[in-house]
């Protein structure tokens, strides 16, 4: 395994401590032994991301240099498996997973190893697994139940048919793929010689493990993935393990005494009560076969989705027959979920808005131009984002202070003759729809300019570094460099989701570092860090930290216990309550992301084209969002590009060493960007005027 260097770059026109260089990345060589007995380097990969550990293992993103495919690997150090059991252990699990091929299996696509780590590459889950599902949504409806039931009982029996027992079937190990289950880790999986052979090993997950292996006193077989397929089932329906216990003594008591019961005040249908109390029987040979589940009452002639929307990992969907208790309708829910499930993250924000008590209902109350909600993770609906409106009912305006002065205005952009890049310029005009960079009455321009000078004057030297090194890139007699494309670590400062309320308040956001802000209409601006950052001399307290800036300049920073405490003034108390809802929004609906280490940044300005959303960042980098969902960021002057693909795979190279052949649509973007460079330049020359 090899790094790959920090590129070196200009600095004129900025300090150097301001500039944050990216880190490298660590790249993993796949090596094979040809025929003549030379091993030779067949594939590369960029370790991306931490996924999660288990056992001896911890999982990885790992991204092919070569056709950017990302997958999920399995890193086992060879030290953790001086034992033989322990190699045997990995040596099995291998053999039986890449045997396999379903498409309710995670697939298994290769195994490499080094002289450090064996390597298990896997399919990349991009949904989680459905532990996270059900963190989220507490509980499912039963035709959801039987949409991923399904899924997970034709898996199970394509193993049984091969003499395979997972033995650890548990939500943690049910992944999730284009909605659609994946079992995964084969760990404590094992394989039959014969039908009738018996395991005796003890194993499995306390939750989930079948009664006749804590008791150990006659083997077990295939019957204790169908107990498991029974405490799942009565998991999704319930929201919790049907077992479960604070201590691990009582849970196995439990088990071993089949002690449980369904809640009283659920509303579950007869069939689905049925079908969980057949299968967690104690008596393996009395649990119905699979067959049995597929055709039990429960799934026969009762709807199921065909497939389900990506919105349904948060919240409830809208199905195409209304639950209802006892009204003959093939499907039934508990009372809590009859309402009319929200159709996008927009109107459950607005639900959440309308349903608030005083002050938060004041502060955000919705009307019909109230923008819809954006969001960078797949968790969401993209069939209303970028420029569609949601429509809401229409309500009188509780609060205004928060509006712009230069709301419902477009910048017109003044030509000048005879110029290509003016030409540029003057074809941007009609579409800036939303401008925060600029103010546009005389008194906020004058007050902006003088906070800000020291700040702007730095901004504008990026932006010139910026567009001096996209055009340089960009002309059409560049000469092609014959070194590879460099590969760097992607940013830190991107922003994750964001939801745009700048009808009446402004836009919150997340960014992939755990940083929560907003930039507010009268251009003022907040961000919740999840740890003090070493410029706050807080100690050692690690309470995340609120830092507020009003539009003089004026800067705050409180602690979060603080700022729920002080008596601040009317306007800023405002704002730490629209900054905890935007928060509060984006955890419910796609969690939490997870707080790096290090510098952490905010979003300072942000404006709207027809094409794309601009991000401008505190580190003074750039990110497009664009309307056929890539994502471009320009960093370190311009020198290196983050770019987001239609596939959503990301990838950070230098600019002066992608090769534009290859990538013709990264350099279509690219000449948008630096169109969009040369307008703020030209506008704070002063070349644009308000209507």
């Amino acid at each position: 395994m090899k790094a790959i260097p920090r590129p070196a770059f200009k600095t004129q026109g900025i300090p150097s401590d301001t500039l944050i260089q990216p880190q490298p990345i660590e790249i993993i060589n796949e090596y094979e032994i040809d025929s003549t007995g030379v091993q030779q380097c067949v594939a590369s990969y960029a370790k991306g991301r931490f996924l999660g550990k288990g056992g001896f293992a911890r999982c990885y993103e790992l991204r092919d240099l070569t056709t950017g495919k990302i997958h999920a690997c399995k890193m086992v150090e060879k030290s953790s498996l001086a034992k033989p059991r322990a190699l045997n252990k990995l040596k099995t699990e291998i053999r039986i997973h890449r045997a396999m091929e379903h498409p309710n299996v995670v697939k298994f696509n290769r195994y490499f190893e080094d002289d450090k780590y064996y390597y298990i590459l896997l399919e990349l889950c991009n949904h989680k697994s459905m532990m996270e599902l059900l963190r989220k949504r507490k509980s499912l409806a039963e035709c959801e139940v039987r949409y991923y039931m399904k899924q997970i009982v034709l898996a199970v029996k394509y193993m049984h048919d091969r003499r395979i027992i997972h033995r650890d079937l548990k939500l943690g190990n049910l992944f999730i793929r284009e909605m659609r289950v994946k079992i995964g880790d084969f760990g404590l999986a094992t394989q039959l010689t014969e039908e009738k052979e018996r395991k005796w090993t003890i194993c499995g997950t306390p939750n989930y493990i079948a009664p006749e292996i804590l008791m150990g006193k006659t083997g077990h077989s295939f019957e204790v993935d169908i107990w498991s397929i029974g405490v799942i089932m009565y998991t999704l329906l319930v929201g919790t393990p049907p077992f479960e216990t604070d201590k691990l003594e009582t849970t196995y008591h439990r088990i071993k005494t089949n002690t449980w019961s369904f809640p009283d005040h659920l509303d579950l249908s007869q069939e689905a009560r049925n079908l969980v109390s057949s299968i967690l029987t104690i008596s393996p040979d009395a649990r119905p076969s699979l067959d049995t589940i597929l055709s039990h009452h429960f799934f026969d002639g009762k709807y199921t989705p065909s497939q389900l929307p990506e919105m349904a990992l948060s919240s409830v969907p809208n199905f195409p027959i209304t639950p209802a208790k006892r009204s003959g309708l093939p499907v039934r829910m508990s009372p809590a979920r009859t309402s009319p499930a929200k159709t996008s993250p927009a109107k459950v924000l607005a639900a959440k808005l309308e349903a608030a008590p005083s002050p938060k209902r004041a502060l955000f109350q919705n009307n019909e131009n109230n923008p819809h909600l954006i969001n960078g993770c797949t968790n969401f609906p993209e069939k209303n984002i970028h420029g569609k409106r949601n429509t809401a009912r229409e309500v009188k305006p509780m609060d205004t202070s928060l509006r712009s002065p230069q709301h419902h205005k477009i910048l017109r952009v003044f030509r000048k003759e005879g110029s290509e890049d003016d030409e540029r310029i003057r074809s941007l005009r009609s579409q800036m729809t939303r401008a925060a960079l600029t103010d546009t009455t005389k008194e906020t321009k004058a007050s902006h300019h003088q906070e800000n000078s020291d700040e702007n004057e730095q901004g504008r030297a990026t932006l010139e570094l910026m567009h001096k090194s996209l055009a340089a890139t960009l002309t059409s007699d560049r000469p092609k460099e014959t070194r590879s494309e460099e590969v760097l670590e992607d940013p830190t400062c991107w922003v994750e989701r964001w939801v745009d309320l700048s009808a009446k308040y402004g836009l919150g956001y997340q960014l992939v570092d755990g940083t929560y802000g907003a930039v507010f209409n009268d251009h003022s601006r907040i961000a919740l860090y999840s740890r003090p950052r070493s410029s706050f001399a807080f100690g050692k307290n690690q309470e995340s930290i609120i830092e507020y800036r009003s539009h003089q300049g004026e800067r705050m920073i409180l602690t979060q216990t603080q700022a729920e405490q002080a008596h601040l003034e009317h306007q800023i108390k405002k704002k730490v309550t629209l900054l905890n809802m935007f928060k509060n929004h984006f955890t419910d609906h796609a969690g939490p992301c997870e707080a790096k280490a290090g510098q952490q940044y905010h979003l300072t300005r942000w404006f709207r084209t027809k094409s794309a959303i601009i991000f401008r960042m505190s580190d003074r980098s750039i990110q497009l969002n664009f309307l056929d969902h890539t994502k471009l960021m320009l960093s370190h002057d311009g020198q290196v590009v983050t770019f987001v693909d239609k596939k959503k795979i990301k990838t950070t190279r230098r600019l002066g060493s992608i090769d534009f052949e290859s990538n013709p649509e990264l350099l279509h973007r690219l000449r948008y960007v630096r169109d969009i460079l040369l307008y703020l330049l030209s506008k704070n020359n002063g070349e644009t005027q308000e209507p």
